[in-house]
């Protein structure tokens, strides 16, 4: 029997005791093997949504051993994430980097390489696509629209 994989998502801030209690739960399962052998039942994995550790609220640091954009198809973490959030693990990181990027773009005299690169694109191309594509507008005409708004009010 091959145990199923499940992801437990991590954050800074996460409870540790919501955070750990589960996975220690899931961890612990196991079927009766015969001769006092015990066959796991779930292989637990530590997700991340970068790849920087996190500290939880009781100031205990947990390392990612993979990311929702890296993880392979998991059993579980997929499922329960979609229902509470509303989108896919990587189509919900993609957008708090993106909304990460229109605060970063408000501030003058960055660029896009810094901008894309900062809030964890591999490049700026990759980081313009993803904006039109999400957002529906160009990374400089949203700073231009910004400006623009600013000095009307």
């Amino acid at each position: 029997m091959n145990p199923k994989r499940i992801g437990f998502l991590g954050f800074d801030g996460v409870t540790s005791l919501h955070f750990v209690g589960p996975a220690d739960t899931f961890a612990s399962a196991a079927l009766d093997g015969g001769y006092g052998s015990r066959i796991p039942c779930y292989q637990i994995c530590t997700i991340g949504l970068t790849p920087e550790p996190f500290r939880a609220e009781s100031g205990i640091i947990f390392e990612p051993e993979e990311t929702l954009e890296t993880a392979p198809e998991l059993d579980t973490v997929v499922v329960l994430f979609k229902s509470v959030f509303g989108s896919p693990p990587a189509e919900f990181v993609e957008n708090l980097r993106l909304n990460e990027a229109k605060r970063r773009l408000s501030v003058p005299k960055r660029t896009l390489d810094t901008i894309a690169a900062s809030v964890g694109f591999t490049d700026a191309d990759a980081f313009r696509r993803a904006f039109e594509r999400r957002l529906g507008a160009k990374p400089r005409g949203y700073v231009s629209a910004f400006e623009s708004a600013q000095r009307q009010s």
